[in-house]
């Protein structure tokens, strides 16, 4: 079995994913449309070193087999329950409403990753995304 087959067994969690994440020129971030993934998470604190060299604390570790970026933001749970009324925008390409992760309590964001190879694998390799609560 493909170390790709095993990780996407484990993957039995809904999430919703927003990537593509561009600096607003305001403080802030726009991101891609959220869709919805299934990954392995793991709600563990863990002391991480960023980019920058500092010590920072996850609030969860993530494992899937998707391919996630930094800054990126993650939600535990489906599209569906990201729903209400005032929290949706209109895409202008689509027409479909879509929420943006600042408006949902509970996103995450990925500040770190680890590449592994695992002991039973040589050339697949596995991640492991550690996201921070962004906005509670």
């Amino acid at each position: 079995m493909s170390l790709n087959v095993f990780i996407r067994q484990l993957c039995i969690q809904d999430a919703v994913y927003w990537g593509s994440p561009q600096n607003d020129g305001f403080g802030g971030y726009s991101y891609a449309n959220p869709v919805e993934i299934k990954v392995r998470w793991d709600q563990r604190e863990r002391t991480i070193v960023s980019r920058d060299g500092k010590e920072v604390m996850a609030d969860v570790e993530v494992l899937s087999p998707e391919d996630f970026v930094r800054e990126g933001v993650l939600f535990l749970g489906t599209l569906s329950d990201l729903t209400s009324a005032s929290g949706q925008n209109l895409d202008a390409e689509s027409g479909e409403t879509y929420i943006m992760p600042h408006q949902v309590t509970g996103a995450y964001e990925i500040i770190g990753t680890l590449t592994t190879t695992l002991p039973f694998s040589l050339v697949e390799k596995a991640k492991v995304y550690y996201l921070r609560e962004k906005y509670a």
